[in-house]
C-alpha cells in the first residue's frame, strides 16, 4: 500500500534495534520494503496511525512503518488509536446508511411493476440481500469480537510496556547513579592520594637539599679554616727562611770581622785552633747524635699521635656507620609500616569496591529476570490471543448456520437494532476489559514490586512454595484445574530460569573475584616495587655518603703525608748541612718549635673540623627523627581526624521512596569491622534487617527450623543479642540476613562488639578482631 500523510507530529523513541518499512500488507498485517535501519534510543516522530499495530513515523530525513513493539508508546500515540477506531466505527455506520437508502429505493421503484413482478423482484432483492447482510453480520460480529479483544489486549500490553520501560528507566538511573558514586569515591580517594605523595615527595625532597646545603656549608667553613691554617703556615714559615737568611748573613759579617780581628793571633793559635776544632768536632758528633735521637723520639711521637688519630677517626667512622645503619632499619621499618598501612587501606577499598560492584550486578540480574517475565508474559498473552481468535471464528461459523435458519423479520429486526446493542456491548466489555485491567496491573505492580524486594528466590524456597501453594489450591480452587497446571508450568520455568540467573551470577562472582585477585597481586607487586626502589635510593645514599666519608679521611691521611714528608725532608737538609750550621743550633730549635706549634694547630684545626661534622650529622639525625615524629603525629591527627568523620556520617547504597507502595527503601554501604567479616543495614518501611557477610565457609545459611543459622553478637557490657536467619538459602559464603526488632536495636546501640559467633549448617566459627567495634551505635541512626 501506499504511505498517506497526516497533520500528527509525536515526537518518541526506539525501543531496540530494528529497520523501517515503505509497505504494509493489510491482508496479512506484514511490512516489506525496507528503507532505513535504526537503533535503541533513536528518536523519531509519530506521524500517523495505519491501523492494528502499524505506526507511520519520521525518523531523520526517511519516513516509513514500524510496529508499536518497536516504539516508546505515549499517551498522544494512545489517544491517536482510539481516534481511527472511532473513525472506522463512523465508516460501518456511513455504509449502513447507505444499504438502508438503497434498499428503500429499490422498494419505491418496485410499486410501478406489477404486483407479481415486484413481489418476484423483492422476494430476490430481500434473499440476495438476506445472503449478503447475513455474510456482512457474520463477518462484522468476527471483526469486532477481534478487535475488541486486540484492543483490549493491545491497551493491556501498552500500559505492561509502559511499566516495563519506567522500571527499566529507573534501574539505569540507579545504576548510573551508583556508578557515577563510585567513580566520584574513586576521583577523590586518587586525588588524595595523589596530594598526599605530592606533599611526602615535595618534604622529603626540602629535607634533603636542606641536608645539601648543611652538608655544602659544613665543607666550606671546613676548607675556609684549611686554607686559612695553610696560609699561617706559609706566613710563618717565610718568616723563618727570612730569619734564618738574615741570621746566616749575620753570622758571616760577624765571622769575616772576626777574621780580620783575629788574623793576627790566629797564626799563634793555630795549635790552639785545631785542638779546638777537634773538640769542637766531638761536640758536633754529640750534639747530632742527641739531635738524632731527639729526632727519632718526635718521630715516634708523631707517629704515635697518627695512630691515635687514626684510631680515633676509625671509631668515629664506625659509630657514624652504626648510627647511619640504625637510621635506614628504622626508615626501612617506618617504610614498611607504611606500606603495609596502605596495603591494608587498598584491600579495604577493593572489598568495599567488590561490595558495590555486586550490588550493582545484584540489580542488574534483577532486571534482566524483570525482562524474561515480560517476555514470558507477552508470549502468553499472544498464544492466549490466537486461541480467542480461533475460538471466535469457530463460535461466529456456527453462529452464522444458526442465523441462517432465522425467519427474515428477526433479520430485519436484528439489523434495525444492532447499533443498539453493539454500543451497549461496547460499553460493558470495555468496563469489563477496564476493571480487568486496572485488577491485572495492580496485581502486576505488586507482584513485580515483591520480586525487586525480595531478590530472586531460591530454588528450594520455589518448590515448597509451589507444594504449599498446590495444596491450597486443590482445597479451596479444583474448578479452577486448568489454571493452576498453567501455573505450575510457569512455575517451573521461573525456577529454571531462576537457577540459570544463579549459575550465570555466580560465574560473574567468581570472573570479578579472578579480576580482583590479579589486581591484587599486580598492587602487591608494584608496592614491593616501589619499597624496592626506596630501599635502593636509601642505600645509594648511604654509599655515597660513605664514599664522602672515605674522601675526606684520604685526604686527612694526604695531608698527613705530606706533612711527614715535608718533615723527612727538613730532617735530611738538616742532616746533610755543614759542621758550621752547628752554630745556628739555637735558631733552628726555635723554628722546630714554630713548626711543631703549627702542626699541633692544624691537628687541632683537624679535629675541631671532625667535632663539627659529627655534632652536624647527630643534628641532622635528630632533625629527622623530629620531623618523623612531627609527621607521625599528623598522620596520626588526620586518620583520628578521617575515623570521627567517617563515624559520625552514613554512606547509602541506596535511598528511594516508592510513591506506588508508599514505603521508603534504605540500603547502607557494606561497612568491615573485621578482616573477614562486612555488615549492611537494610530497611523496607518500618522494618530493619541486617546483612552480615563473611568470606567463611561454613557449610549453607539456613532458615529452616531444625537447622537455622543464626548470629551471637556479644556485647562489651557482657549482654548478648541472637540474630536468627530469616530470608533465603544460601551456601557457600556466610551471607547471613536478619531482621531486627527494636529491643535488640536498642541493646545494640548501647555497647560496643566485644565479639562475633557465626553459625552454619557446617560449624561455628567466633571473630574477636573486631576492628570496628562501635558499628552499631555508629550506623543504626541511619536507618531508624
Amino acid at each position: 500500500m501506499s504511505l498517506f500523510a497526516q497533520d500528527i507530529s509525536i515526537p518518541t523513541k526506539f525501543l531496540e534495534d530494528g529497520n523501517l518499512y515503505k509497505n504494509l500488507d493489510k491482508t496479512s498485517n506484514q511490512l516489506s520494503e525496507p528503507v532505513v535501519a535504526f537503533s535503541i534510543n533513536d528518536k523519531c516522530v509519530v506521524i500517523g496511525f495505519l491501523g492494528r499495530d502499524n505506526y507511520k513515523v519520521r525518523f531523520k530525513e526517511w519516513e516509513g512503518i514500524v510496529k508499536d513493539i518497536d516504539l516508546l508508546v505515549t499517551e498522544k500515540m494512545s489517544d491517536l488509536y482510539f481516534d481511527f477506531q472511532e473513525k472506522e466505527s463512523l465508516k460501518a455506520i456511513e455504509l449502513e446508511k447507505k444499504r438502508k437508502q438503497e434498499m428503500q429505493e429499490l422498494i419505491q421503484y418496485g410499486e410501478v411493476l406489477s404486483d407479481e413482478k415486484r413481489q418476484k423482484i423483492i422476494n430476490d432483492s430481500i434473499a440476495e440481500r438476506k445472503a449478503k447482510n447475513l455474510e456482512k453480520l457474520r463477518v462484522a460480529d468476527s471483526i469486532a469480537q477481534v478487535k475488541a479483544l486486540e484492543q483490549k489486549e493491545l491497551e493491556r500490553l501498552r500500559l505492561q510496556k509502559i511499566k516495563t520501560q519506567e522500571l527499566k528507566f529507573a534501574a539505569e538511573r540507579e545504576a548510573q547513579r551508583v556508578k557515577d558514586s563510585v567513580a566520584k569515591a574513586n576521583a577523590e580517594e586518587k586525588a588524595r592520594l595523589e596530594k598526599e605523595q605530592a606533599l611526602k615527595l615535595k618534604q622529603e625532597a626540602e629535607q634533603e637539599l636542606q641536608r645539601k646545603k648543611d652538608s655544602i656549608a659544613q665543607a666550606k667553613i671546613a676548607e675556609k679554616e684549611r686554607l686559612e691554617l695553610e696560609k699561617e703556615r706559609a706566613k710563618a714559615l717565610k718568616k723563618a727562611e727570612q730569619l734564618e737568611a738574615q741570621r746566616i748573613e749575620d753570622s758571616i759579617a760577624k765571622a769575616e770581622e772576626a777574621e780580620k780581628e783575629q788574623a793576627a793571633i790566629r797564626k799563634k793559635e793555630a795549635e790552639l785552633e785545631i785542638k779546638r776544632v777537634n773538640d769542637s768536632i766531638a761536640q758536633a758528633k754529640v750534639a747530632e747524635k742527641a739531635r738524632l735521637e731527639l729526632e727519632q723520639e718526635r718521630a715516634k711521637a708523631l707517629k704515635k699521635a697518627e695512630e691515635l688519630e687514626a684510631k680515633r677517626i676509625a671509631d668515629f667512622r664506625a659509630k657514624a656507620e652504626a648510627e647511619e645503619k640504625q637510621r635506614l632499619e628504622n626508615e626501612k621499618a617506618e617504610t614498611l609500616k607504611q606500606a603495609e598501612a596502605l596495603e591494608a587501606k587498598r584491600v579495604a577499598d577493593s572489598i568495599a569496591k567488590v561490595a558495590k560492584e555486586k550490588e550493582i550486578l545484584l540489580k542488574y540480574e534483577r532486571a534482566e529476570a524483570l525482562k524474561r517475565a515480560e517476555a514470558m508474559a507477552l508470549k502468553k498473552a499472544e498464544d492466549l490471543r490466537i486461541k480467542q481468535v480461533k475460538d471466535s471464528i469457530t463460535q461466529a461459523n456456527e453462529a452464522t448456520k444458526q442465523r441462517i435458519e432465522r425467519e427474515r423479520l428477526e433479520a430485519l429486526k436484528r439489523e434495525a437494532e444492532l447499533k443498539e446493542v453493539r454500543r451497549k456491548d461496547s460499553i460493558i466489555q470495555a468496563k469489563a476489559a477496564e476493571n480487568k485491567r486496572l485488577e491485572q496491573e495492580r496485581l502486576e505492580a505488586l507482584a513485580l514490586k515483591q520480586a525487586a524486594e525480595i531478590e530472586v528466590k531460591r530454588v528450594s524456597d520455589s518448590i515448597i512454595k509451589a507444594e504449599e501453594d498446590e495444596k491450597k489450591r486443590l482445597v479451596f480452587e479444583r474448578e479452577k484445574a486448568i489454571a493452576r497446571e498453567r501455573s505450575a508450568k510457569l512455575e517451573a520455568k521461573r525456577i529454571k530460569d531462576s537457577l540459570d540467573l544463579v549459575q550465570v551470577a555466580e560465574n560473574k562472582r567468581l570472573e570479578i573475584e579472578r579480576e580482583n585477585a590479579k589486581a591484587q597481586k599486580i598492587a602487591a607487586e608494584l608496592e614491593a616495587s616501589q619499597l624496592k626502589k626506596a630501599l635502593e635510593k636509601a642505600e645509594e645514599e648511604a654509599l655515597k655518603k660513605e664514599r664522602l666519608a672515605l674522601a675526606y679521611n684520604e685526604a686527612l691521611k694526604r695531608q698527613a703525608e705530606q706533612e711527614a714528608a715535608r718533615i723527612s725532608d727538613s730532617i735530611n737538609k738538616a742532616n746533610a748541612a755543614h759542621i758550621k750550621r752547628l752554630e745556628i743550633e739555637h735558631a733552628l730549635a726555635l723554628q722546630e718549635a714554630e713548626k711543631q706549634k703549627a702542626l699541633n694547630n692544624q691537628a687541632d684545626a683537624i679535629k675541631q673540623a671532625v667535632e663539627l661534622e659529627a655534632n652536624r650529622i647527630r643534628d641532622s639525625i635528630a632533625q629527622v627523627n623530629a620531623n618523623k615524629e612531627q609527621e607521625s603525629n599528623r598522620i596520626a591527627e588526620n586518620q583520628n581526624s578521617e575515623r570521627m568523620q567517617f563515624r559520625n556520617n552514613c554512606h547509602y547504597l541506596l535511598d528511594e521512596y516508592d510513591d506506588f507502595t508508599k514505603k521508603t527503601t534504605i540500603k547502607t554501604e557494606a561497612y568491615t569491622i573485621s578482616e573477614k567479616v562486612n555488615v549492611e543495614l537494610f530497611k523496607y518501611g518500618k522494618k530493619i534487617s541486617v546483612f552480615i557477610n563473611a568470606s567463611i565457609d561454613l557449610g549453607c545459611v539456613s532458615y529452616l527450623s531444625n537447622s537455622r543459622s543464626n548470629v551471637v553478637v556479644q556485647l562489651e557490657n557482657n549482654q548478648s543479642v541472637t540474630l536468627y536467619h530469616s530470608w533465603n538459602m544460601e551456601c557457600g559464603e556466610f551471607l547471613f540476613k536478619a531482621d531486627l526488632t527494636k529491643s535488640q536495636i536498642l541493646s545494640l546501640e548501647k555497647s560496643p562488639i566485644k565479639s562475633l559467633k557465626l553459625r552454619g549448617t557446617k560449624g561455628i566459627r567466633e571473630i574477636d578482631n573486631i576492628s570496628y567495634k562501635e558499628f552499631f551505635m555508629d550506623k543504626l541512626r541511619c536507618v531508624e
